[in-house]
């Protein structure tokens, strides 16, 4: 996670079941925290598209709210992210 925030990049938690995830802690915020979070459900139907609440409670268990989430932003604010990133 220390090379995730040097660099200044997104870590995805992968939301599918069969899939590997990020999991983050469940006991304490992760820290030092990387620039952001993207929760992705790795979709191939769009069945899969339901799975995106796995994704939410393993960013819940480690302490992280929709601000820490890059995909939960509007269109503007997520452009503007993607334009300032280092």
């Amino acid at each position: 996670m220390t090379e995730a925030v040097r660099r200044g990049v997104w870590l995805e938690i992968n939301a599918s079941p069969s899939g590997s995830t990020c999991t983050a802690p469940s006991s304490a915020p992760p820290k030092p925290r990387a620039r952001g979070f993207t929760i992705s459900t790795d979709a191939h139907h769009p069945k899969h598209l339901a799975n995106v609440k796995y994704g939410v409670l393993t960013a819940r268990r480690g302490w992280l709210g929709p601000a820490d989430i890059m995909n939960t932003r509007d269109a503007t604010e997520f452009a503007h992210a993607l334009k300032t990133r280092p």
